[in-house]
């Protein structure tokens, strides 16, 4: 993806990655708000937890394609967060 030998392609796709899905998230949380991550209820430990998956998930993505499927699930769950937090309300 990056380099040719394995490992530092592996280190530069992890630190690369990991860093594109970290900003998505924090961007994320700055649109919906600290409510994503604050209350902590059943539904939002569920969520906090699947983030950390997802995030995992996109620091180890071999393709373009598997790194925008993570992050179009992980803003997937800030929208159900979001009605869920309506809902609520």
């Amino acid at each position: 993806m990056f380099f040719d030998i394995p490992l530092y392609d592996a280190i530069a796709r992890g630190l690369l990655l990991g860093a594109i899905a970290l900003i998505w998230i924090v961007l994320l949380v700055r649109i919906v708000g600290l409510c994503s991550f604050s209350k902590m209820t059943n539904f939002d430990f569920v969520m906090t937890v699947a983030i950390g998956s997802l995030l995992a998930g996109a620091a180890q993505a071999t393709s373009w394609v598997s790194m925008a499927q993570t992050l179009s699930g992980i803003t997937g769950l800030f929208i159900l967060q979001y009605i869920a937090s309506l809902l609520r309300q």
